[in-house]
């Protein structure tokens, strides 16, 4: 092989590998920019979600103790109920 050509084929391997390392590099940076992003977004979500929650909490539990007071007046009749017949 003459001089030349020997030098075109080491240029031509530098060039390659410098082209694979880029796209590695650039593979890997895109990557980790994706998962920030996924990051963000379940981070905005979940305190969309925070917020959405304590704003409803409060009638929701209001709404629990209605109905639970109901239930427990229902079993307080349906016991007293109980027993005045079995009595």
């Amino acid at each position: 092989m003459s001089k030349e050509i020997v030098i075109a084929l080491i240029s031509l391997g530098g060039v390659a590998l410098s082209v694979i390392i880029s796209f590695l590099t650039s593979l890997r940076l895109t990557r980790t920019e994706l998962e920030k992003l996924r990051s963000e977004i379940k981070k905005t979500y979940a305190d969309q979600l925070l917020s959405k929650r304590l704003e409803t909490y409060p009638s929701l539990y209001y709404l629990t103790s209605i109905f639970s007071k109901k239930y427990n007046m229902v079993l307080l009749i349906t016991q007293t109920w109980r027993n005045y017949v079995l009595s």
